[in-house]
């Protein structure tokens, strides 16, 4: 076989750019292995053409252009490479990524006319593997793809349901559909990964589990269609498994199933072994497929937040943040008699004055500073005796829902004063009365609008809206509660910026609107849905925020629609971010990247 020859047959063969690179490079090792006992002059020879194959190879295999992204046409989708030269013709409703350079791809009935995936409405679905067409006809709507070469279909994106496993050559690898399965990596994470186990829930409550073994593209089962199935470790990261089981003998068996590094496979070893019942797992023992573990594609951590850190107190007198409690703590509070107290002596109130707690859940103790109205205007109770020095038209507390503000106790003061010609100007006040913000600006959020989308199930189609989130007016008298960490948005003029607690600017007050996606998109392939989103004129841009810190990734306003979210490091390329666009239907638009270069062209 010709030199060239060989190398058609690599490229035809190889799907993932990578296996392309894998290939190749054993290619030339054998090669120049073989050739090694040719002479100087030969060598020279033979090394101009290996060069400059090298170059033409590697310029196709490793450079960016070989890395894929959707490519609207009109109303239909191909693929591009990432400088927007089409590779592969617009002829499917809707392209998604879900994996390293694989797709899965939508061809709608005529009557479905919108674009983006309503698979319940799709007359075929299937993966593209690069250009090529792997997975064709599939009644499955979604599709994710592993590294070790195993593609999974799901009837949904958020359910196992009707699930089956297929290769990269487009082959089932179960005969029947099953309700549910778990993947379970190779243990060694600086290996190669080149098998998988896999348990599966068969639609007869029967379990299995396999092994696939990438290069061969083929499962193997380990345990075969047996009943009784228990975890004895719920930990399925962990090296090894621990399982009980009866087999189509009704023998019991306890095995323990691990990656044998000899074996180059995951495979059983009898752990116990017994010919009753006796000796069965306990009834706390974990059940697979039973209550509501087993659930879920794929093994994925939880990521938790501890909520129960403890709350720094605050020296009254030194007004300083301590760890350590006051000997002698001072806060407001109503005596039995009702009268309202500091420290336990009685506060001064004229006839006039009326005072409000800061929650309706604890009218009897607070320990911040205690709103109060006189009839005209708003001030603070600081103590007994001690009055806020300025008034104001209105006065309003903050409850914090998290400790960025400069409020220990979690309380700040939204304050307004208005001017004779009725117009307001709001800023913020500290625990103690203090101003924090100036009373600048003509209004004030402490939580984000939000970008939702309402499904309508009569006709499967739905819209995105905006929720507005405690907007304070001012004839209101109820505490606003603030949940965006430490930062808020402020509007003069009709422009929009963002502030954090220490009267920074975050985002300068220039933009139309600004808000955070809750849209709760679904995906296989790994995406950023709680991006924050700003409108400048008629071009959008997105940002990271993290509390009071500087924004983070601000993609300035470069895209024509909206970004519902972010494949970030898209196929792993490195500060390389692809966007979803949408339009206010919530349909998809196209693709656009970080760089400015939107994939997409009218015809």
């Amino acid at each position: 076989m010709s030199f060239n020859k060989i190398l058609t047959k690599y490229r035809k063969i190889s799907f993932p750019e990578k296996d392309k690179g894998e290939r190749f490079e054993r290619l030339m090792k054998s090669y120049l292995l073989i050739r090694i006992q040719i002479n100087v002059s030969h060598m020279k020879k033979y090394w101009g053409f290996i060069t400059c194959f090298l170059m033409l190879f590697s310029s196709s295999l490793f450079s960016q252009n070989s890395v894929l992204v959707p490519f609207r046409v009109g109303n239909l989708f191909g693929l591009s490479d990432l400088s927007g030269k089409i590779v592969l013709a617009a002829k499917y409703t809707n392209i998604e990524p879900i994996g390293n350079n694989a797709f899965k791809f939508e061809l709608l009935n005529d009557s479905q006319k919108s674009l983006g995936s309503n698979p319940k409405m799709a007359s075929k679905t299937g993966v593209l593997i690069g250009t090529k067409e792997v997975v064709k006809n599939s009644e499955h709507s979604t599709f994710s793809y592993l590294d070790e070469g195993l593609i999974i279909g799901s009837e949904n994106s958020y359910s196992s349901v009707n699930s089956n496993l297929y290769n990269l050559k487009g082959e089932k690898l179960l005969l029947e559909n099953v309700s549910n399965f778990k993947v379970i990596s190779h243990p060694n994470k600086n290996s190669k990964l080149t098998n998988l186990a896999v348990i599966v829930l068969h639609k007869d409550e029967r379990v299995s589990i396999y092994n696939y073994n990438a290069k061969a593209q083929k499962l193997n089962p380990i345990i075969d269609k047996v009943t009784n199935f228990k975890l004895k470790n719920e930990e399925l990261d962990q090296e090894y498994l621990i399982c009980s089981y009866l087999d189509q003998n009704q023998s019991y068996f306890t095995d323990k199933i691990y990656f044998d590094a000899k074996a180059g496979q995951f495979i059983r070893k009898p752990y116990t072994k017994s010919a009753s019942r006796e000796g069965n797992a306990s009834e706390d023992e974990e059940g697979y497929g039973q209550g509501e573990s087993g659930s879920g594609e794929m093994l994925v951590d939880d990521a938790g937040i501890d909520m129960g850190e403890s709350i720094p107190m605050r020296d009254a007198e030194a007004g300083d943040v301590s760890n350590v409690t006051d000997a002698t703590p001072k806060y407001f509070e109503l005596s039995q008699d009702q009268t309202l107290t500091f420290n336990g002596k009685p506060v001064n109130l004229t006839s006039n004055e009326k005072y409000y707690f800061a929650t309706s859940y604890n009218t009897n103790i607070q320990k911040e500073a205690m709103l109060f109205y006189d009839g005209k205007q708003y001030g603070l109770f600081l103590s007994e005796n001690t009055r806020s020095e300025q008034m104001y038209d209105t006065l309003i507390y903050i409850l914090n829902q998290y400790t960025d503000y400069d409020a220990p106790d979690m309380i700040n003061f939204l304050a307004g004063k208005r001017d004779a010609k009725g117009n307001w100007k709001y800023g913020i006040l500290k625990y103690n009365g203090k101003v924090l913000v100036p009373l600048q600006y003509d209004e004030i959020r402490f939580s984000f609008t939000q970008l939702k989308y309402e499904y309508y199930h009569f006709d499967g189609q739905g819209k995105m809206v905006f929720k507005e989130q405690n907007i304070y007016k001012v004839d209101a008298n109820f505490s606003l509660k603030a949940y965006s960490r430490g930062s808020f948005i402020v509007m003069k003029g009709a422009k929009f910026g963002i502030l954090n607690a220490k009267n920074e600017i975050l985002l300068p007050v220039v933009y139309d609107k600004i808000w955070q996606n809750e849209i709760n998109y679904i995906s296989n392939y790994p995406h950023l849905t709680n991006l924050y989103v700003y409108q400048l004129g008629d071009k959008y841009g997105c940002f990271y925020l993290n509390g009071s810190r500087p924004i983070e990734k601000n993609t300035k306003a470069i895209f024509p629609k909206i970004p519902l979210f972010l494949h970030e490091n898209y196929m792993n390329q490195l500060g390389l971010n692809i966007y979803y666009l949408a339009d206010e239907t919530a349909s998809k638009f196209c693709y656009a990247s970080n760089k400015g270069i939107i994939y997409y062209k009218a015809k």
